[in-house]
């Protein structure tokens, strides 16, 4: 059933009279840091959507938001700063909980495959989702005492002390030992 004109399609991103500019000021600048031209943004995205068999973003759509003469949907935030290591909040509120640093969060996920050792005994006990959510946990950890050290700058200094280290691993054991991974991994699971 078509709809009238004037009805309300919730399945289709609402635009506003109100444009904020901030969001589209925002947006370029992490364009700009990553991409030189607005056409290379958009060629990179389109590769990825198209692999996914989704349908591609107009280079006129995408300037529009760079203008702030169209609003941005959550969504399309999401995909926006996939591509550009940005925060999809920062974009469109201009504010994040936690600043998010791509490099850190890497150098956190290969520290974290290191430390897995640490937990050994648990890839012959326990199920993939298990050892999962054992590196999911290091990596938070070590991700979260990195930043806070760091002051939430750049990864100046991306090594964990040895004290850091075993304080890592005794909270991810607490963390375990608490059963909160059984409930992390089943909540995962669902």
């Amino acid at each position: 059933m078509a709809l009238a004109e004037h009805e309300f399609d919730e399945t289709k991103p609402q635009m506003t009279n109100k444009v904020d500019k901030e969001v589209s000021e925002r947006l370029r600048e992490a364009r700009i840091k990553k991409y030189d031209s607005a056409e290379n943004f958009v060629e990179a995205i389109n590769a990825k959507l198209s692999s996914e068999g989704k349908p591609p973003v107009s280079l006129h759509t995408y300037r529009s938001h760079e203008r702030g003469a169209r609003s941005i949907t959550k969504e399309t935030a999401h995909l926006y700063a996939e591509f550009l290591s940005a925060n999809p909040d920062w974009i469109l509120y201009g504010k994040t909980l936690i600043k998010f640093n791509q490099d850190l969060l890497t150098n956190s996920m290969k520290l974290a495959e290191e430390l897995f050792n640490e937990f050994e005994n648990y890839r012959e006990k326990h199920p993939e989702e298990t050892v999962l959510g054992i590196k999911s946990a290091l990596t938070g950890e070590i991700y979260s005492t990195l930043h806070k050290r760091n002051s939430g700058d750049d990864a100046k200094d991306s090594e964990l002390s040895s004290d850091e280290k075993k304080k890592v691993i005794e909270n991810v054991k607490k963390f375990i030992s608490n059963k909160e991974l059984n409930k992390y991994t089943t909540r995962a699971k669902n």
